[in-house]
């Protein structure tokens, strides 16, 4: 909190000072110097809210003050990072427990990282609204004491909480560092944006090649199906206010850019940031739509909902058949944004747009084509996603799927469980799933 000096000037006490001194001859009065006078400086406090350096500062006094707890058992060469993301649509659920179940099933995980969009409504505020912190308060809730909240941080509508394991993580975490980029009207307004958590482990067995700097993004992109050039262009804005705001120890290594041709003019757009991360986990409402009809599109699903989930070949037939016209998958393959990412497979229903409180499609008049806007994607340091060989880790899917149960939004919550390489002595194994 920033401290201002107030300076109090206490004046000499009247029986010690000297007394004045007249010289008859000269007819002139002369002093002499009163004594140093005493300067007693009060600190003020202002009503200045805290900075988001102020709030990593204590993050960092958090994670050093660790050294007194003992961990559960010997560091693994593996951990369980869990991500959820989540569109509430202004809509707090009023029932806590219908989404408090999904989010307790994350724990056993050594890192959880939880996105939120549009928790809050667009207008400016200058307090944080209650949804927000209704939304911290229930994590908390529900992943006990097990866990500590190691970055919490929101922009607008959108939230990012990351929470670590007492026993098994805190004690490998050297470094945590929050940033935000928004992305609204002139890219002044909060009303879609992108936070981002830096996280640098520690190398547990004396390797400084097994110290991993990580990047967890929580972002909302442009909205409305013909904007696939803003979302792109909001994904550029946000490596790069990003990569301007990073710690300068994560972006150590002399590692190479990561480079991205134009097409159109040959223009290359680089991020060393994304380079010098080892693992980076985005997930959000992406925004990115199915280019189908939206006759074409609910066909395919009603499809999907009546065959039998022992035809698994079938459903994910028809899945692939909806998702060669997916904007996202496009926009990854041609390197438009997203280059090197990728994401586990998809063997669920699009996760917008729903009727609030129902599992029904849009029924407005406006009859939204059914997209998978909600995502969570991955990149790890390796050549290509699909790459099983170099790196300095591997990254394996575990789950990826949606919460069909949690209607109070016209959205869907999406979760992805990962298996995370942390040590690189066996850089054969590196692997990307």
């Amino acid at each position: 909190i920033p401290v201002e000096e107030e300076v109090t000037i206490v004046p000499p006490n009247e029986e010690t000072a000297e007394p004045i001194v007249e010289d008859a001859a000269a007819k002139t009065t002369t002093t002499t110097a009163p004594p140093s006078r005493k300067i007693r400086k009060r600190k003020r406090r202002t009503s200045r809210p805290p900075t988001t350096d102020a709030v990593v500062n204590v993050t960092a006094m958090a994670l050093h003050d660790d050294h007194e707890h003992e961990h559960d058992e010997e560091d693994s060469d593996e951990i369980i990072i869990s991500c959820l993301t989540w569109n509430l649509a202004e809509v707090m659920p009023e029932d806590q427990g219908s989404y408090t179940d999904f989010l307790r099933d994350l724990r056993g995980s050594d890192l959880i990282c939880v996105c939120i969009q549009e928790c809050e409504n667009p207008k400016p505020r200058r307090a944080e609204g209650s949804r927000s912190r209704s939304i911290r308060r229930s994590c908390i809730q529900c992943f006990g004491k097990e866990y500590v909240p190691i970055a919490m941080h929101s922009l607008g509508g959108v939230q990012l909480a990351l929470f670590a394991h007492k026993g098994r993580m805190l004690h490998r975490l050297d470094y945590v560092s929050v940033a935000d980029v928004a992305c609204g009207v002139g890219n002044v307004f909060h009303n879609k944006g992108a936070i981002g958590a830096f996280v640098k482990t520690r190398a547990s067995s004396g390797n400084a090649n097994d110290e991993k700097r990580m990047l967890f993004v929580s972002s909302h992109l442009a909205a409305h199906a013909s904007k696939v050039d803003d979302r792109n262009a909001d994904f550029w804005r946000i490596v790069g206010e990003l990569e301007a705001q990073v710690p300068p120890r994560f972006l150590l290594g002399g590692k190479k850019m990561s480079t991205r041709a134009n097409a159109s003019n040959g223009h290359q757009k680089q991020s060393l940031l994304l380079e010098a991360m080892d693992y980076v986990f985005w997930g959000g409402d992406l925004n990115y739509r199915l280019d189908l009809p939206r006759e074409y599109a609910e066909h395919k699903i009603l499809k999907i909902l009546k065959h039998d989930e022992t035809e698994k070949h079938s459903i994910s037939s028809l899945y692939r058949d909806l998702l060669r016209h997916d904007q996202l998958l496009k926009t990854i393959s041609s390197g438009k944004a997203f280059y090197n990412f990728a994401e586990g497979p998809i063997d669920f229903p699009p996760t917008f747009k729903y009727d609030k409180g129902a599992n029904v499609y849009d029924s407005s008049h406006k009859k939204r084509v059914p997209s998978w806007t909600d995502r969570i994607l991955f990149k790890c340091d390796c050549d290509s996603p699909s790459s099983s060989e170099g790196g300095k880790g591997g990254v394996h899917v575990m789950e990826y799927g949606c919460v069909q149960e949690a209607t109070q939004s016209d959205h869907r919550p999406v979760c992805a469980k990962f298996s995370v390489r942390l040590s690189s002595s066996s850089s054969s194994s590196s692997a990307v799933q």
